[in-house]
């Protein structure tokens, strides 16, 4: 099943298709909660505990050390990514950085340059706060159909109505999304 997934703030919102609210970050535990955690991997492109462990298993001797030197090295990398993240972050342009830029070169008579500029920007460099997602499914239920030895749910006939395919819910109860 698709959606769309959306930044509000500090929180996230799932639309279906059709514009119905799907769940949200904080919901209630009813199948329509966001996790915080898969939300922000989706927006980032990454997601920290998943590279921190990947990391982890391609350190060299890594068996040596035991549960805690794999912790140890988890977060390491967790703790040097975030590190990262920071440093990098103030050596960037701002949106407002950007905009000043063009309001200067209208005022020194450059204004066929910067309002090319000005709308190439507006196109491109806007902070995304919506992405396409899809929800994991599966199928609930039992079926003793096809005399006794079960039904094929995935062939295209199956329709025999004994398994409802419902949204896949992680461990919290919150819906599971991939970016698409």
């Amino acid at each position: 099943m698709k959606g769309k997934l959306i930044k509000t703030g500090n929180q996230y919102l799932l639309r279906s298709e059709s514009g119905d609210v799907l769940g949200i970050t904080g919901g209630s535990t009813d199948g329509s909660k966001l996790s915080l955690k898969n939300c922000q991997a989706i927006e980032r492109g990454y997601d920290l505990d998943e590279l921190a462990i990947e990391c982890m298993k391609n350190t060299i001797n890594q068996e040596t050390g035991g549960d805690n030197h794999k912790l140890s090295l988890m977060l390491g990398f967790q703790k040097g990514f975030q590190k990262a993240l920071e440093i990098l972050g103030d050596k960037k342009f701002t949106e407002e950085d950007i905009r000043e830029a063009f309001a200067v070169a209208r005022h020194i008579g450059k204004n066929s340059i910067a309002y090319e500029f000005e709308e190439w920007f507006d196109r491109h460099m806007k902070q995304q706060t919506e992405w396409d997602v899809d929800i994991e499914m599966e199928y609930i239920g039992e079926c003793n159909g096809n005399n006794d030895d079960g039904c094929f749910q995935d062939s295209p006939a199956h329709n025999c109505g004994c398994f409802e395919r419902k949204p896949k819910l992680d461990q919290d109860g919150c819906l599971i999304l991939k970016r698409i």
